[in-house]
């Protein structure tokens, strides 16, 4: 039993929680260091977060009929409807933190560039005004 213990839906679910944690985590620290540009963007991203937190309440209320610790009635879900749900939602997080990540990395690359090319310029207005 203590080999299935993480394949419980109780198991499944704190893991759940802890991606959906982290993903908040990564969009409310970039938004507030204005990371995201893409106003669209954001708020659908805060959209399908909204949506995956509400299915993770539900979720959570199914579970929840178990009882509390890991009763012997839990084993009976470890395959089934329930741990598909969780995992079909675990698997929205992560697209959720994929998107998220690669806009924070294609923002990233602009500032990036926009450094390079400004320090060029500046480089280059140096370089004129000492040749005179």
């Amino acid at each position: 039993m203590l080999l299935t213990r993480p394949l419980l839906p109780s198991a499944r679910m704190a893991k759940l929680e802890d991606i959906i944690t982290h993903t908040t985590d990564i969009l409310q620290t970039a938004n507030e260091e204005r990371m995201l540009s893409d106003r669209e963007f954001n708020l659908q991203l805060q959209l399908r977060l909204s949506r995956v937190n509400l299915t993770k309440s539900i979720l959570r209320s199914k579970i929840l009929e178990f009882g509390l610790g890991f009763p012997m009635k839990e084993y009976l879900y470890i395959v089934g409807k329930l741990s598909t749900e969780i995992e079909r939602c675990k698997k929205e997080v992560k697209g959720i933190q994929i998107d998220l990540l690669t806009e924070l990395e294609i923002e990233r690359q602009l500032l990036c560039n926009a450094k390079i090319d400004e320090t060029i310029v500046v480089l280059a207005l140096r370089g004129a005004s000492k040749s005179m």
